[in-house]
């Protein structure tokens, strides 16, 4: 009997803590939205882009001499109050994405023909190239989670540090997301 109420016990944190790993912040349409994005020049053949070896980051400047490898576990530090972009970040069911998006229901009427989104080289190095990338008429659900979450949930390159730590995700809607959008189901 003592087994099984621990168990049951055992199950009830998982899922307490599961929950508390992701949150919901808020969704909101933005007419124009830049972010920047790293691509390590070896991760790029014949104009297709691995993508588990990108890390998609905002911010305002383009000096990323701070983000550094940590070379012994293939990830990456972000910089300092930077919000990480994603066009591929899966929802979890828990979130239900679909009951939250109340006032933006007009800009869903053919969203993925009303989005432009454009990309310009600002650098290349020899290691790498840095994309600005510009949307239009995007939107944007933003997510706060553990980094420990994040990196078991991406395909884009880990991130170091405490696994406790909190950031916050831009996961913007695109065509990976054409049968929800179409369907309602998102």
């Amino acid at each position: 009997m003592k087994n099984k109420i621990y168990s049951i016990l055992l199950i009830l944190c998982s899922f307490l803590s599961f929950a508390q790993d992701i949150e919901f912040i808020k969704i909101m349409h933005k007419s124009d939205f830049n972010y920047l994005a790293i691509h390590h020049k070896k991760t790029v053949n014949y104009d297709e882009i691995d993508g588990s070896k990108n890390i998609l980051l905002v911010t305002t400047s383009a000096d990323i001499k701070n983000l550094s490898k940590c070379s012994k576990d293939k990830c990456y530090t972000k910089l300092d109050n930077d919000t990480l972009v994603s066009s591929d970040f899966i929802f979890p069911s828990s979130l239900n994405i679909k009951n939250k998006l109340g006032d933006l229901k007009p800009y869903m009427t053919n969203y993925l023909d009303k989005l432009v989104i454009s990309q310009e080289v600002l650098k290349k190095k020899s290691g790498y190239i840095l994309y600005q990338n510009k949307l239009k008429n995007v939107i944007i659900i933003v997510l706060q989670m553990t980094k420990s979450y994040y990196n078991a949930h991406t395909n884009n390159l880990k991130l170091c540090g405490n696994p406790d730590d909190k950031i916050v995700l831009y996961r913007f809607l695109n065509g990976n997301d054409e049968y929800e959008l179409e369907n309602g189901t998102l």
